[in-house]
């Protein structure tokens, strides 16, 4: 069995996230980091207190580029569903189910940059914080 190292990096740091309109879709984005170096990535999403009713999905996006050209992970290079990771629509919320919780997903495809994008049909306002495992085999 080999050994891997485990790097972590913040993507997001803590905090409240206002998704407003950009190109007529409720977006926000978090930093992109470069995974290229990696065997794979596994984003650790925590949400905090949701003051939004409406659905938040969470996408992963991949880009050759950090400055731009991201488009949508496709399913086979994800470890998780997308749809498990996101915030479901509920007129209330339930500590432990859709808020304070904490949710994961993996990358493991090839391009060097990651991102986590997080789109509602709403504007939508909630505490979260994005951290990356990266996982490597160490060298010697």
């Amino acid at each position: 069995m080999e050994n891997f190292d485990v790097d972590v990096a913040q993507v997001m740091p803590p905090q409240q996230l206002s998704i407003t309109k950009v190109d007529g879709y409720y977006r926000a984005y978090s930093e992109a980091i470069k995974v290229d170096d990696y065997l794979g990535v596994e984003l650790v999403v925590g949400y905090g207190a949701v003051s939004t009713s409406g659905a938040v999905e969470l996408a992963v996006q991949y880009s050759d580029e950090q400055a731009g050209g991201f488009a949508s992970v496709a399913n086979q290079e994800l470890l998780g569903s997308e749809s498990l990771v996101g915030i479901p629509a509920a007129a209330t919320r339930t500590d432990g189910e859709d808020q304070n919780i904490t949710r994961r997903i993996g990358y493991r495809g090839n391009l060097p940059w990651v991102r986590v994008a997080f789109k509602a049909r709403a504007p939508a306002t909630f505490m979260v914080g994005v951290d990356a495992l990266l996982l490597r085999v160490p060298r010697g």
